[in-house]
């Protein structure tokens, strides 16, 4: 029931400004009376909630001072928390997994779509596939992260093979999308995101030893590659050397220049959080860290807001993988998607070239917070069934 609203908040379909409306409409009116549910909105009762909107609303209020400003930043991430809380609300680990993997899938068909249409333009001309206009590479490379990060919990837990399918195929055009970018971001993120799982999945079944095994086979699968590259086998290496990512690779000068600006950037921004306070320096160029650039658009309060809002969300993403109670795959899914979201917002100005992208990682927050309301309620539930569900019924 809830499947198809959440693909379409992250479709790019709908403009997301009227789609979270719409949907918290319909999660928190329709599809409660459908169920034969009160109305409750116990998010209320979150302190994420709070600081959330605390967060935005300072942060519109201090630096952008617009009713547009308020709207976004302020009321949008709040409504999409709810609509994760009530989601989560009532519902199984199976239902609540679903509702994350179809925020990815809706990702991860925007980039499929926007590949499609920039097959062979320089990564200067990228277009966007619903508005037919050029869009930043912090907004389309976010487009990324989410199908990247479920990656794993699609290759090792997922037993609908049509699901299956669907994201291996999704995680193939992301790839190319992503050289399409020439983002180093997403690389990073994918290989942070392959090693991290592999080795934990090693270690779940085999201890020091499987991660050692791991080890060596990553290393070969490496060399492997690094021989299929260095000798051109089908004609690699010619296809790595024309996309647009190694021909950002062949400006190594600015490249240079860029990442030395980037690390200055990040201690000019700690340093003017002290500097000036009250923010003020929107005209600034980017800090890329969703937390700094926030703190150099409106200053030290929402930046400590958000930032506590971040490390709270982690830290019950860290209670829940380790909690027994909840389904595996559930588990891992979390893991590794905020892993790879979290990176990407240290390493861009994600409330001003993506919010989309933290739009639907508040929708997630939200679901984490109703499952930790729910961990601390009923402490001895009993243990979720095997994860060899059938598909669900809502995909």
């Amino acid at each position: 029931m809830t499947i198809v609203p959440l693909f379409l908040l992250t479709l790019g379909a709908i403009n997301w400004g009227y789609a979270y409306p719409l949907v918290f409409l319909f999660v928190a009116l329709l599809r409660q009376r459908m169920l034969g549910r009160e109305i409750y909105f116990n998010f209320l009762y979150a302190p994420g909630f709070w600081l959330l909107l605390s967060a935005g609303m300072t942060y519109a209020l201090i630096g952008m001072r617009t009713i547009s400003g308020v709207y976004h930043h302020g009321i949008l991430p709040v409504v999409a928390f709810a609509i994760g809380w009530l989601i989560a609300e009532g519902s199984s680990d199976k239902q609540i997994r679903d509702g994350i993997l179809a925020l990815a899938a809706g990702f991860g068909t925007y980039a499929t779509l926007n590949m499609l249409v920039n097959i062979g333009n320089n990564r200067y001309r990228l277009i966007d596939f619903w508005t037919g206009t050029y869009r930043a590479a912090t907004g389309s490379g976010a487009l990324n992260t989410l199908p990247i990060s479920v990656t794993p919990y699609a290759v090792k837990f997922e037993k609908r093979l049509p699901v299956k399918i669907l994201f291996l195929a999704l995680f193939l055009a992301t790839i190319q999308y992503m050289f399409m970018l020439g983002t180093r971001t997403q690389f990073a993120i994918f290989l942070l995101i392959v090693i991290l799982a592999a080795l934990q999945f090693a270690y779940s079944e085999q201890g020091i030893a499987g991660v050692l095994k791991c080890i060596g086979i990553m290393a070969a699968i490496s060399l492997i590659a690094f021989l299929l590259y260095h000798f051109n086998v089908l004609s690699i290496r010619d296809y790595i050397l024309s996309t647009n990512l190694a021909a950002r690779y062949e400006r190594r000068a600015s490249l240079e220049n860029s990442d030395s600006f980037r690390f200055q950037s990040f201690w000019i921004g700690l340093r003017e959080l002290i500097q000036y306070p009250m923010g003020g320096r929107a005209s600034q160029i980017y800090r890329h860290n969703m937390w700094l650039d926030v703190g150099r658009v409106s200053g030290i309060i929402p930046f400590c807001l958000l930032l506590i809002y971040s490390i709270k969300n982690f830290a019950n993403v860290t209670v829940i993988w380790k909690s027994k109670q909840i389904l595996p795959s559930l588990r891992y899914l979390l893991l590794f998607l905020y892993i790879g979201a979290y990176v990407n917002c240290s390493v861009e100005p994600i409330w001003e070239g993506a919010l989309n992208f933290f739009l639907a990682l508040c929708v997630v927050d939200g679901m984490v917070s109703a499952m930790m309301r729910r961990l601390e309620n009923d402490p001895n539930p009993e243990e979720s069934a095997p994860d060899t569900s059938k598909l669900h019924a809502d995909l």
